[in-house]
């Protein structure tokens, strides 16, 4: 009996143990980059024939016309100006966002002191979650604010509370029809007779309209493998009620598209947002449905949550970061066991 209690008590399961710290030959790290230009969907496309005959064309806000930019007869290119215009509206709009950003700023500021102040234990916890709270109820009325001028990426802001009517289509202005004073927002002051030439046709759906801020590109590949790369050249004034989608129509920049080609194309938009830092696709892991990044530090390694906005080519987008963060792009999958072992009790 006692030969079997000692051959017991030599089999008896060891305790488990957590993996070994020492992480210089397990984990890969490597410095982020700032994003200059953000894929924001990849939707189906086709080339069609640019409509023959005239557009006609406003900028689709209630203003006062001041004066115009071009006459009957005028070649256009897309984005040259048409007329000088004064909104209350838009000025308006302008301003709640430009008033909106800098108290982002300010609360990003206090949000990132009350972090670190909680991490030495001089502040509780939860004054960090309150900062945070108002970091992200400003973020989404910034955004918001974003979408609602984001809807007139053809008009400019000039100084004095003026705008400029740019063009969104290329061709030849055929007649001009308000003359300067009030507009409404529905009216349409100038025909544009467009060039004949095969265009790329994408409909990008309602849920997307609002991230399409300022001139969009597109990247087209079509069935057969053939790619170009297109400039917008014309975007539909309103979403088509059937289908709740807007038209966008793309000129080719380097070779010119087979007509009927039909495809996939990524739309790609200029971003300025210093908060978004670009990462590998492996950096970035998710846990109780937050998606985190370990970040590289004196003691080793932490995770910090981030909010994913969009691709960069074969790289993430994402909001959350330090400029000067090194982030973990192998070993992850160690990272986070090792941190799930540190949180269980």
């Amino acid at each position: 009996m006692i030969f079997s209690l000692l051959l017991l008590a030599c089999h008896t399961t060891p305790e488990p143990t957590a993996p070994p710290r020492d992480l210089s030959d397990r984990v890969t790290w490597a410095g982020t980059a700032p994003v200059d230009e953000l894929a924001i969907a990849t939707l189906p496309a086709e080339v069609v024939a640019a409509p023959d005959g005239a557009q006609h064309l406003g900028p689709g806000v209630a203003a006062r016309l001041v004066s115009w930019r071009v006459r009957a007869g005028d070649v256009v290119q897309a984005g040259s100006p048409l007329a000088e215009l004064r909104s209350e509206d838009l000025s308006g709009s302008a301003g709640v966002l430009a008033s909106l950003q800098a108290e982002l700023a300010e609360a990003e500021a206090v949000a990132a002191l009350r972090a670190q102040a909680v991490d030495r234990g001089v502040l509780p916890s939860g004054a960090r979650a309150e900062a945070d709270a108002i970091v992200e109820r400003l973020r989404a009325q910034v955004n918001g604010a974003r979408t609602a001028l984001g809807a007139h990426a053809e008009l400019r802001s000039l100084s004095d509370g003026r705008w400029l009517w740019t063009a969104t289509a290329s061709g030849t202005v055929d007649a001009l029809t308000c003359t300067p004073g009030p507009i409404t927002a529905d009216e349409a002051c100038l025909q544009l007779v467009s060039a004949d030439a095969p265009v790329l046709e994408v409909h990008v759906p309602e849920r997307l309209v609002g991230r399409l801020q300022g001139p969009v590109r597109a990247h087209f590949v079509s069935a057969s493998g053939t790619t170009f790369r297109g400039v917008e050249q014309h975007r539909a004034p309103r979403l088509d009620p059937d289908s709740r989608t807007l038209a966008l129509r793309f000129a080719p920049i380097d070779s010119a598209p087979l007509l009927g080609s039909s495809g996939r194309a990524q739309l790609l938009v200029t971003v300025d947002d210093d908060s978004l830092r670009e990462v590998p696709v492996s950096a970035v892991t998710r846990s109780d449905g937050r998606d985190l990044v370990f970040v590289e530090g004196d003691g080793g390694a932490r995770s910090v949550e981030v909010e994913r906005v969009g691709r960069v080519g074969d790289r993430l987008a994402v909001r959350g970061l330090p400029s000067d963060a090194r982030v973990a792009t192998s070993g992850v999958f160690l990272l986070k066991s090792l941190a799930l072992l540190e949180e269980a009790p």
